[in-house]
């Protein structure tokens, strides 16, 4: 591949090409590669129907990708409404049209808008979509709290973002310590991690 300007990894590699489409190679067992197929394959194919590309995220079974107009959109598996639109491919993600930045994890995703806020959609388990509940959400979901967010990174089971002030707050599983907040209890909405 030549002019690639942006490239992510899982179950499989994709990477956007300058004129703003996208190639994806590796597992497809759920349509994920977004050639309309489940076969895997071993060189890059064309996600189809994908313009105006500007980022492209990896999760287990599904992809997303950030266009320049602020829409995302996603491919692939959907179990836990990890596309974002109530099961429809090819459809931007519902509630997201100013979208500048973006993070997919193994089944949820979140994005950055324009405004500061943060919106997640995907599996809700462990708090990790940040809306005060525990539950999927097929479409995008306001995190609590989060007004003016600057930079957002997703984990296997939960995600954070720091703030306009350089605080970072993050929510979701806390099994091993993760949300730095000085517990081990999952958290549904963003806590602030203690920075000694």
């Amino acid at each position: 591949l030549e002019e690639v300007i942006h490239v992510a990894s899982s179950h499989n590699t994709c990477a956007v090409l300058q004129d703003g489409t996208a190639r994806c190679m590796g597992d497809n067992s759920s349509g994920q590669l977004g050639d309309g197929t489940t076969t895997a394959s071993d060189v890059p194919v064309m996600v189809s129907g994908l313009s105006g590309a500007a980022v492209i995220e990896t999760g287990n079974d599904f992809n997303c990708a950030l266009r320049n107009d602020g829409f995302v959109l996603c491919w692939g598996g959907n179990a836990y409404g990890q596309l974002g639109n109530n099961h429809i491919a090819g459809e931007p993600v519902v509630g997201l049209d100013d979208a500048i930045a973006l993070h997919t994890e193994y089944v949820h995703a979140c994005a950055l808008t324009g405004s500061g806020s943060v919106r997640c959609w995907g599996h809700g388990g462990q708090g990790r979509l940040g809306d005060g509940a525990m539950t999927n959400r097929a479409t995008s979901v306001a995190v609590v709290g989060m007004t003016d967010a600057i930079t957002i990174v997703t984990g296997h089971q939960h995600s954070c973002a720091i703030t306009g002030n350089h605080a970072i707050w993050c929510w979701g599983l806390n099994a091993n310590g993760q949300l730095g907040n000085g517990s081990t209890v999952d958290s549904a909405v963003p806590v602030e991690v203690l920075i000694p």
